[in-house]
C-alpha cells in the first residue's frame, strides 16, 4: 500500500474574525459612503482582488449607485460586487500542493495575506500541483507562460511602433529570439558575445565602422585638422535586449555611452530576475521595462525594497487568485494582477497582457 502524506493546514485566525468586524464598524459611517457615491471612484483600486471583506462590498455598492460613473463604470462596479460576494460566501477553499514544493513557504505568504479560509493538502500524487518551472511553463489556469506572455506584449510594441527593431540576445534565450523573428520576419537578431560589451555595442552601432571612414578621409590629407564625431547607425530605433539576468548591467550602459539617446531600449523580463534593490532600477531609467502597475504603486509607497524574485513571487500570487476564482464560482473576472492584466473566464484558460513601462526616478524619489 503506497503511502502518501497529508498535512492540512488551516489559516483561519483570530486575526480575521477581528479584521471583519472592526471593518464593518468602520464602514457603518456614512461620510465615507457619501464620499464614494458622490465622487468618481477608480474602480481600478479594487480589481486587484486583495481586500475581502464586507467594507469593500458596502462601498461598491455606494459606487455602482454613483451618478458620476458611466454605465461601463457602474457594470463593472456590480460585476466586482458580486465575485467578492461569492469568493467570501466560500466556506473553504481547497489546494493540493507537492509536498516538495520550493515555493511553499511563498504560497503559504500569499494565503495569509488574503485572511480567507484556505487549506493546504500536501501530497505527492499526480493531482498536486508541482510549479516546475514558473518562468518558462504556464501555471495551473493560465493560457501561457509568463515569458510567452512578455514576448507577446513586446512583439505588439514593435508592431505598433513601426520602427525597425534589433534583437540582441544570449544563448540561453535563442529560443525566444527566434520565436520572435517568426512573428515579425523583418527583425534583425545577433547574439550577444560577453567577452568585451564595449566592443560589441560599438560595432552593432556602427562606431567602428565610422571610425574607420574617418581613418581613410583623415589619410587622404593628413595635414588637415579634422573635427570628427563617430555617429551610431541610423537604420535602427528600437533594441530588444534578451539577456541573462547580470549582463544587463554591462551591456545597456555600453550601448548608452554609444548611442546616446537615438534608441529606444526594451529589456525583456529578465532584466528583474536580479535586482535586488529597487533602487538598481534606475540603471533602467528611461528604458521600457515589463512591469505591472501594482508593482509599481509598491515601489512608490516603499512596499518592496527588495525586487528578488518579485516575478516569481507575482506569479504565484496571481496563480491564487485564478484558484480562488475557479473554487468559488466566479464566471468572468477582469483582474488586476501581479503580474499584469488578467481575463478570467469559468471553464476556460486565463489570458494575461504584461505591460511595457517605462522606467522613471520618480518611482524611487517619491
Amino acid at each position: 500500500m503506497k503511502l502518501r502524506k497529508k498535512i492540512v493546514i488551516h489559516l483561519i485566525t483570530v486575526g480575521v474574525i477581528l479584521s471583519s468586524c472592526s471593518t464593518t464598524q468602520n464602514n457603518s459611517s456614512s461620510p465615507e459612503l457619501t464620499k464614494a457615491a458622490n465622487n468618481s471612484i477608480n474602480i481600478a483600486q479594487y480589481l486587484n482582488y486583495q481586500e475581502f471583506n464586507a467594507g469593500v462590498i458596502n462601498e461598491l455598492d455606494a459606487v455602482s449607485s454613483s451618478n458620476s460613473l458611466s454605465r461601463e463604470e457602474k457594470e463593472e462596479a456590480r460585476k466586482l460586487r458580486n465575485n467578492l460576494n461569492k469568493i467570501l460566501a466560500k466556506k473553504s477553499f481547497i489546494l493540493h500542493l507537492d509536498s516538495a514544493n520550493i515555493h511553499s513557504v511563498r504560497v503559504m505568504e500569499s494565503i495569509y495575506q488574503l485572511e480567507l479560509p484556505i487549506k493546504i493538502e500536501w501530497g505527492n500524487e499526480e493531482q498536486s500541483i508541482k510549479f516546475v518551472d514558473l518562468m518558462t511553463k504556464p501555471v495551473t489556469g493560465f493560457c501561457s507562460s509568463l515569458n510567452k506572455d512578455a514576448m507577446d506584449s513586446i512583439a505588439t510594441e514593435i508592431m505598433n511602433a513601426d520602427q525597425e527593431t534589433i534583437i540582441i540576445f544570449m544563448k540561453n534565450y535563442a529560443v525566444i529570439a527566434n520565436q520572435l523573428t517568426e512573428l515579425l520576419p523583418k527583425i534583425q537578431s545577433i547574439q550577444f558575445n560577453s567577452s568585451d560589451p564595449q566592443n560589441f555595442a560599438a560595432m552593432l552601432l556602427g562606431i567602428n565602422d565610422s571610425q574607420n571612414r574617418f581613418v581613410k578621409i583623415k589619410n587622404l590629407n593628413p595635414n588637415q585638422e579634422l573635427k570628427f564625431l563617430p555617429r551610431p547607425r541610423d537604420d535602427v530605433q528600437k533594441i530588444l535586449l534578451i539577456l541573462e539576468p547580470t549582463q544587463y548591467k554591462s551591456l545597456l550602459p555600453a550601448l548608452r555611452y554609444h548611442g546616446g539617446s537615438n534608441f529606444e531600449y526594451i529589456n525583456f523580463i529578465s532584466s528583474l530576475e536580479n535586482l535586488q534593490d529597487v533602487n538598481q532600477l534606475l540603471d533602467f531609467e528611461n528604458t521600457l521595462i515589463l512591469l505591472s502597475e501594482n508593482i509599481i504603486k509598491k515601489i512608490k509607497a516603499k512596499e518592496i525594497d527588495s525586487l528578488e524574485s518579485i516575478t516569481r513571487n507575482s506569479i504565484l500570487n496571481d496563480w491564487l487568485l485564478i484558484e480562488l476564482m475557479n473554487q468559488s464560482g466566479v464566471r468572468s473576472a477582469n483582474i488586476s494582477g501581479m503580474t499584469g492584466t488578467i481575463e478570467f473566464q469559468k471553464g476556460r484558460c486565463a489570458k494575461r497582457r504584461v505591460p511595457l513601462s517605462r522606467v522613471r526616478a520618480q518611482w524611487i524619489a517619491s
